[in-house]
């Protein structure tokens, strides 16, 4: 049970203290103190600082890619700023603020800001979470925290046509969900505001998502689907997309696996419907306490023509307690095979203990 807790629970825990994956567990997936410390108390926020005040980070990534950018940026850039504030308003409360400061070598913007309320009792298969703001929307693997390259998931970062929506942008949601979040199944229901950043497009009322969250040992299994509505033109389109994750862990091992399917009854808003499809298989290997290496195939296609391949090998350093170095080569099919090659040095420093280098 001890790798099926930590799929679900360090990404509450990093995100509730600002500490990394590395604070809570070692490369052989046993549990540090500080992991024992949040299972122990109820898989909610512990008051890390000495005075319990919010926890507090700052973190941030050089990158260099031999791609040239489209925009004209330098292909060394300073590419990533945010700071985290996360705490407790009352025992069962807590609240959590991600803002990108330089987002991809520009200005950035709000990336979560929260509030949650977690019942007594999160073991408990009765458990629940109430939880409102602006989030990242529930997928197997969040697709921009706990994403270990530099190469996104394609299959998140999928638009179809003229609909704008992405499961990698963040939505203003409220989310409702029951059951444990470290053993048997878990539901998430939620509440989306039909509207995507930047996109151009008004509001279009309220979209919905459903997830199924199941842990049998070292096997995890996810089920989503999401329904939406977007005014892409003289005909409205009406779109849905379901996915299917399952991981396992063996060992130092992780594999993971996901496959999506999606409709959009007027994508360009001329009545023509488009179906698409997409997903990635992954394998990771912790090396050492301090490094592993991982390999992710990707593809994305839909009915419009859209055909897209990629497989990325990357290699991650942990160099002491507040640095990494990732280093990873993307070999694309879009249609001709194209190699890239992606460098990152992160830093991170935090008011509590931990390597703060995600």
């Amino acid at each position: 049970m001890i790798a099926a807790f930590l799929l679900f629970a360090t990404q509450l825990f990093a995100k509730e203290t600002m500490l990394s994956c590395q604070a809570c567990h070692t490369a052989t997936m046993a549990l540090t103190p500080i992991g024992k410390g949040f299972r122990n108390s109820n898989l909610r926020l512990m008051k890390l600082t000495k005075t319990g005040a919010p926890a507090v980070a700052l973190r941030g990534q050089f990158a260099y890619t031999s791609e040239p950018d489209p925009t004209g940026l330098p292909k060394a850039i300073l590419d990533e700023v945010d700071t985290f504030v996360a705490g407790q308003v009352a025992k069962n409360f807590t609240y959590y603020s991600d803002v990108y400061h330089v987002d991809g070598g520009e200005n950035g913007a709000a990336r979560e800001v929260w509030v949650e309320y977690a019942s007594d009792h999160q073991r408990s298969s009765r458990a629940w979470r109430a939880t409102a703001g602006l989030l990242s929307l529930p997928v197997p693997v969040d697709p921009e925290m706990f994403r270990e390259t530099n190469n996104h998931y394609a299959v998140w970062d999928q638009s179809v046509g003229g609909n704008p929506f992405t499961f990698f942008d963040p939505h203003n949601a409220a989310m409702l969900s029951y059951g444990s979040p470290i053993r048997g199944a878990s539901f998430s229901l939620l509440g989306v505001q039909a509207h995507d950043k930047q996109s151009g497009l008004p509001s279009a009322g309220t979209d919905t998502m459903e997830t199924l969250h199941h842990i049998a040992g070292p096997v995890v299994l996810d089920a989503y689907r999401y329904d939406g509505r977007r005014p892409t033109g003289d005909v409205n389109d009406s779109f849905w997309r379901t996915g299917f994750g399952a991981q396992i862990f063996a060992g130092r091992a992780q594999f993971m696996a996901v496959t999506q399917t999606g409709f959009d009854s007027s994508a360009n808003g001329d009545g023509v419907p488009v179906s698409s499809s997409g997903g990635f298989a992954q394998a990771r290997y912790q090396l050492s306490p301090a490094s592993f290496v991982i390999g992710r195939y990707d593809g994305i296609s839909d009915s419009t023509g859209t055909f897209e391949r990629s497989f990325t090998a990357g290699y991650g350093l942990r160099i002491g307690s507040n640095f990494k170095l990732e280093v990873e080569d993307v070999m694309q099919h879009v249609p001709q095979t194209t190699h890239t090659l992606n460098v990152v040095f992160g830093f991170g420093f935090a008011n509590v203990g931990g390597s703060q280098s995600y």
